[in-house]
């Protein structure tokens, strides 16, 4: 199967502000506007932003006829040169390419995201009690400081309550 490398353009300038990979560019471009739909990175956001004015983005292949083995490459280096001469903020691709997961969330999600982890772990007494040891359990057995006789003890509360505990503990436990 036949693989290429697409620029969205502005419907404007024509010019790429977004740079991917697709097996049929057609159908990417259609699951490109129906994501603008539902999700809020910043590409979605341009594409909503242009829709509201009544546009749609361009679609252009720039690479055709890669393979599942090259594309990659490929991808990353059309991304990187398009941020070269159009600036980094110009390209709205969160990744470099190549299947790279993006990082879309801000310093500032982050930041929210940990205060509710916290709230969460210290809502009561009870809660802040568990997580304080469980996290001690988890230091203790990351550094093998663990008696036998207290990993099969640990391990008979694991298995009954996996949910509330890693799953790489019960192989750990194991050991």
């Amino acid at each position: 199967m036949s693989v290429c490398i697409y620029a969205l353009t502005c419907p404007d300038t024509g010019m790429p502000r977004y740079i991917g990979k697709a097996n049929d560019p057609e159908k990417r471009l259609h699951t490109h506007l129906r994501d603008a739909k539902r999700r809020h990175g910043p590409i979605q956001k341009w594409i909503c932003e242009l829709m509201d004015e009544g546009k749609r983005p361009g679609m252009q292949v720039l690479v055709d006829g890669l393979t599942q083995d090259n594309w990659k490459s490929v991808e990353k280096a059309t991304i990187e040169a398009a941020r070269d001469i159009l600036g980094r903020d110009y390209i709205l691709n969160l990744a470099s390419g190549g299947n790279e997961p993006p990082n879309t969330k801000t310093a500032e999600q982050k930041r929210q995201t940990a205060l509710k982890v916290v709230a969460a772990r210290t809502s009561n007494p009870r809660a802040a009690k568990f997580y304080k040891a469980k996290h001690a359990i988890g230091q203790l057995l990351s550094r093998n400081q663990l008696t036998r006789e207290a990993k099969d003890r640990i391990l008979v509360t694991v298995l009954k309550h996996p949910e509330l505990f890693p799953k790489s503990w019960p192989e750990q436990l194991r050991q």
